[in-house]
């Protein structure tokens, strides 16, 4: 009865960590095509 607890808690907490970590990734992500998007007008606006 215990372990299946800490079973649940461990796996939601996994879970939790997988889904900031790949939320922090996409975030990155929309940065870079952000700063490329940026560069692109630049160099066309010489």
């Amino acid at each position: 009865m215990e372990i299946d607890k800490l079973y649940k808690i461990v796996k939601i907490t996994s879970l939790i960590i997988i889904a900031i970590s790949i939320g922090n990734i996409s975030f990155q992500f929309g940065d870079l095509i952000q700063a490329l998007r940026n560069i692109a007008t630049m160099l066309s606006n010489r």
